[in-house]
């Protein structure tokens, strides 16, 4: 019998004035790519609180929890690190604060729209799996990003 588990991670997708909030990671998984701030769910946590925490912790940019966009399963074997990852992504609007570096990332920035998919295309600097995340929660509706 084959005993798993998985981690639970929040992420936040900050849209504003085709912008989108990102951080550059430090370590682990995405080491080096780009991606969207947020991080594992603490015992005890709401998951709303979890993204705008770890969005905070990673930007010093306060943001405000609008909904959820959708859950994705990031599943890789042969990884040093976590095998399993539920990743959990919250539309989140800006409150205030200027992007600067935070806790386990080296960059942390606005990224225009166009830019995240070229990062993507060309070196994968932006994975799959994030851009899908920015793509559906531009496609969910209410964000502004014109």
């Amino acid at each position: 019998m084959m005993i798993g588990s998985y981690v639970t991670s929040c992420l936040a997708c900050t849209i504003r004035s085709n912008l989108v909030l990102m951080v550059e990671q430090e370590s682990g998984y995405w080491a080096g790519r780009w991606i969207l701030p947020g991080g594992k769910l603490e015992l005890g946590e709401g998951l709303e609180d979890c993204a705008a925490r770890e969005c905070y912790e990673e930007t010093h940019v306060k943001v405000a929890i609008s909904r959820q966009i959708k859950a994705y399963v990031s599943y890789d074997p042969n990884t040093e690190w976590d095998k399993q990852v539920l990743l959990i992504c919250f539309e989140a609007e800006y409150l205030s604060g200027f992007p600067h570096v935070g806790q386990g990332v080296t960059g942390a920035k606005w990224i225009e729209i166009d830019k995240i998919k070229e990062m993507n295309w060309r070196n994968r600097t932006v994975p799959d799996i994030i851009l899908r995340m920015i793509t559906d929660t531009l496609e969910s509706g209410d964000v502004e990003h014109v």
